[in-house]
């Protein structure tokens, strides 16, 4: 599309050369992704000034540039347009370039489990010959493919309909994404039209964000109030508790709401006589998996109810669930040691999710494992003592070190944890609280490696290292056993 049609699509008129009238390739709001061809918005912040931004962006090829603040004189002759309601009439604008969405398009939130529920229901769709599109923590995918890593849990708006524009013209019909507690909070899929909304769960995370927990549960249910579209479908764990007010939202918006996640609801799944049931409104089915935790029996309950809702036979859902496999970085297993001890990689990054996989893993494999774990620097620092009661009172050993430091001295964090963890050993480097970590293992013991997953690189000031937690201990696991063979 032409600029000036665009404009004309949009409601702007002004007035401006012929010769700026080239063809749109995108609009894009961060600076650093602009292309030749693109239209770059340029959203006031009350922390960074745009001016800086904006010369990038123009620097770098952009054709025009909108913004909801009055741009001081620049040394550009390309068009700068004025729109005061920029965020709130973005979403106008994207439709009018990116016109292609697929069919179905599924957010999910929730404090854990959010990437796991995506991965399960990308999966089962996949297995099932349905076109399918994720985006999130892990990645970009359609289909059989991995097409990009991403930067945010949630992409701003403007990435999501260019995304969701794209998979639509390769043929996706099912576009899954995370909505994390930032991106709702931020607006970033205002007016991006959702057909199903599921949430895993709430408890503690990013109060250094969110203030309070009243406030993040607030932030984490306006996905079904204020971005659900009307008609859509609300599946919810029935471990959340919704007030009378929140129902009535749904029902005024004509949303169905499924709950899951107890043997009161329609959807749910147990472990009963040496078998996995599930229950699916009045039926009982078993189900083809031997080995699993109560987190991944949840996950996988929330991912069931929106595959049988986008029409998928019950017979065909079961059919590919044997079939399945965990995220990457979450309870991986690593190398096999010499004395059969096991090791494994997790994201547990918040109290609730570190309890979960202590608990699960003790529970399932009938033995308490030890863990290495830090805290992000810069980041909620109200968890680092609970977290470290947490290991206390569910790990056999307890190694505390570094995660993401950020701008904070490691040595500081590490204190703050083990104020609720005095027993646990502190090692500052990463690599060497692994390393000690698996040379302690005895035979048959387990350790969890927690709060990175599937991560490649870790944050300390202002650079950003490669750090891969799975690509580590498998080389430390490699030289402990080869070094067993030599004896």
């Amino acid at each position: 599309m032409q600029l000036f049609d665009f404009l004309t699509k949009i409601n702007i008129t002004t007035k401006f050369e012929y010769k700026f009238n080239k063809k749109i390739k995108n609009i894009t709001q961060n600076s650093k992704e602009i292309k030749k061809g693109d239209i770059f918005i340029s959203l006031k912040s009350k922390k960074i000034k745009s001016t800086k931004f904006i010369m990038e962006a123009i620097n770098k090829g952009c054709i025009a540039i909108i913004s909801d603040k009055k741009i001081p004189k620049i040394n550009t002759k390309i068009p700068i347009i004025y729109n005061k309601e920029l965020k709130k009439n973005l979403h106008f604008f994207l439709k009018n370039l990116y016109k292609k969405t697929p069919h179905n398009i599924i957010a999910i939130t929730g404090t854990n489990g959010k990437t796991s529920v995506c991965w399960y229901l990308y999966q089962i769709l996949k297995l099932n010959n349905s076109n399918v599109s994720y985006i999130g923590t892990i990645g970009e995918y359609y289909n059989n493919l991995k097409i990009s890593n991403t930067s945010l849990t949630t992409p701003d708006i403007c990435s999501l309909y260019r995304l969701a524009d794209l998979h639509a013209k390769k043929g996706s019909r099912n576009f899954i994404f995370e909505a994390s507690s930032h991106g709702i909070s931020q607006k970033r899929i205002f007016g991006f039209p959702l057909t199903i909304a599921a949430i895993t769960n709430i408890t503690k995370d990013h109060l250094d964000y969110h203030k309070s927990l009243a406030e993040y549960r607030k932030v984490k249910l306006s996905l079904f109030t204020d971005y659900l579209n009307n008609n859509g479908l609300a599946i919810v764990n029935s471990t959340i508790n919704l007030k009378r007010n929140f129902i009535s939202k749904l029902k005024s918006k004509k949303i169905k709401l499924l709950s899951y996640g107890s043997l009161k609801d329609k959807i749910y799944i147990q472990f009963k006589k040496g078998a996995y049931f599930i229950k699916i409104y009045n039926e009982r089915f078993i189900l083809p998996i031997d080995f699993a935790y109560d987190f991944d029996l949840r996950n996988l309950e929330c991912a069931i109810a929106i595959a049988l809702h986008l029409g998928l036979s019950i017979e065909n859902t079961f059919n590919s669930i044997a079939n399945i496999a965990r995220p990457p970085g979450r309870m991986q297993l690593c190398y096999p040691l010499h004395n059969r001890s096991k090791v494994y990689i997790d994201y547990a990054h918040t109290p609730d999710a570190l309890k979960n996989i202590l608990i699960s893993v003790r529970k399932l494999q009938n033995i308490k494992p030890s863990v290495v774990f830090g805290c992000g620097g810069d980041r909620d620092k109200s968890k680092r003592i609970l977290m470290g009661k947490i290991a206390n009172r569910n790990a056999n050993k307890v190694y505390i070190t570094d995660d993401n430091p950020r701008s904070e001295k490691s040595a500081n964090i590490l204190l703050s944890i083990a104020k609720g963890c005095s027993r646990a050993i502190l090692i500052n480097k990463r690599e060497n609280a692994i390393r000690k970590a698996v040379q302690d293992l005895k035979e048959n013991e387990i350790l969890i490696i927690a709060g990175r997953g599937h991560e490649k690189f870790q944050l300390i000031k202002n650079k950003k290292i490669p750090f891969d937690d799975l690509k580590i201990t498998n080389s430390i696991i490699k030289k402990i056993n080869n070094d067993q063979r030599k004896k």
